[in-house]
């Protein structure tokens, strides 16, 4: 089986979450050094990308940047699952290069959740995924001092 970098995309069902946000959303193009959010800044975007590729960058105490993630096509983008909300982000999304993603407004997506139990399960099924994910990742760092992917 082909691993991905972002692991939590193997437990979900990507072709539904491409559908949804094709049918919610539109296709936006983004040239290199754009951004889809900002740190500190409120956003509701969600989607997927479906081609280029992006860096999620966090600046340290160091006062650099540095990039935590990497979002590869296929794979899910936003500030999730605090665009929901239109909550503020934790990180940069910045395009490395030109890139085309399909964004909706999250907002749509927490209504969806409340009015359809499948849309909301497969939610749940989202953020269990992301947090058994990142559970892994921690404790890899922990105990070996590395992120194994």
């Amino acid at each position: 089986m082909e691993r991905n970098l972002n692991t939590y995309l193997e437990d979900i069902d990507l072709q539904f979450w491409h559908d949804l946000i094709k049918m919610h959303g539109n296709l936006v193009t983004f040239e290199e050094g754009e951004y889809v959010c900002h740190h500190g800044e409120k956003s509701s975007v969600f989607g997927y990308v479906q081609s280029g590729n992006f860096c999620i960058e966090i600046e340290g105490s160091d006062q650099k940047k540095h990039i935590i993630d990497n979002v590869f096509p296929d794979s899910l983008i936003g500030n999730y699952p605090d665009c929901m909300y239109y909550g503020v982000s934790h990180f940069d999304i910045k395009a490395v290069d030109k890139s085309s993603v399909y964004l909706m407004d999250a907002r749509v997506l927490l209504s969806l959740y409340n009015q359809d139990s499948h849309i909301e399960n497969q939610g749940r099924l989202l953020i269990e995924a992301m947090l058994k994910s990142l559970t892994k990742c921690y404790a890899d760092i922990v105990l070996n001092g590395i992120v194994s992917m």
